[in-house]
């Protein structure tokens, strides 16, 4: 939350075959025009490298998913039981 791109951010546990699990994040970027200048791999990039020296390296996102809304519930709280259905599957189905 703190990297200056971003407006809302969320970490989750997805499923990796070699621990069982591991760390991935949904992000919500501040504006579009982050994106249509760098480009999706190198705002995660940045947000990877921005957490270095600041959290431990093994808390850092392995994936990082950019999106537009995150799944909540009606008052407004990200619901993190849906991360993995809402961008793991959902890009694993395409």
């Amino acid at each position: 939350m703190a990297h200056p791109d971003v407006a809302e951010a969320v970490s989750f546990a997805a499923p990796d075959d070699k621990y069982g699990e591991e760390v991935a994040a949904a992000v919500v970027l501040k504006s579009d025009k982050v994106l249509e200048a760098k480009g999706e791999e190198a705002v995660a990039s940045s947000i990877k490298e921005f957490c270095k020296g600041k959290i431990s390296d093994f808390k850092i996102p392995k994936q990082i998913f950019i999106t537009d809304t995150l799944p909540k519930n009606a008052t407004g709280k990200i619901q993190r039981r849906f991360m993995v259905d809402a961008f793991i599957n959902k890009s694993s189905s395409k």
